[in-house]
This record gives structure tokens, C-alpha cells and sequence, in this order.
């Protein structure tokens, strides 16, 4: 019963980090393997965290970055869709 109460307490922790709540954390109550397994699991979900802001971050500036290129694409394919210009002028 010694081992049971604290493996559970890591174990629902753990299930929640699975579920997406990685802010959640396990309370390390002992400096046994038990209280090695809440380190690591904090450690796990603190590195995810940080690995998911980071891909947040890319695709926001990715985002960004070929927003204005493709808005100006857009532009000059309704400009040419739209006006009537003979093949010298859309050469040009």
C-alpha cells in the first residue's frame, strides 16, 4: 500500500500530460525512484511545453512571412485576370 497511493498520484499526472494538459505536474513527495519518476515526467512535459511554443512560434512567423507575397500573387493575378492587355503588354 506504500507504493500504490504514490504510483498513482505519478500515474494520473502522466495521464494527464498525455491528454494535452502539459502544465500539469507531478508533486514529488519522496527522493526515491518513485520521486525520479515525478522528476522526470516534469522535466518530459516541461521540454514538450517548450517544444510546442517554439513550433507555435514557427508557423505563426511562417504564417506571416508569405502572407504578403501571396497577398501581392493575388493581386496581379486579378489585375491580369481583369483587364484586357494584348501579349506585349504581359510581357512587359
Amino acid at each position: 500500500n506504500t507504493i500504490v497511493k504514490p504510483l498513482e498520484e505519478v500515474t494520473k499526472a502522466a495521464e494527464k500530460m498525455a491528454s494535452g494538459q502539459l502544465s500539469s505536474r507531478s508533486t514529488k513527495k519522496y527522493d526515491d525512484e518513485i520521486g525520479k519518476l515525478s522528476d522526470t515526467l516534469n522535466s518530459m512535459a516541461e521540454e514538450l511545453s517548450h517544444k510546442d511554443e517554439l513550433k507555435n512560434e514557427f508557423i505563426s512567423s511562417v504564417s506571416h512571412e508569405l502572407r504578403t507575397p501571396l497577398t501581392s500573387i493575388k493581386g496581379w493575378a486579378i489585375t491580369l485576370n481583369t483587364t484586357d492587355l494584348d501579349d506585349k503588354e504581359l510581357l512587359r
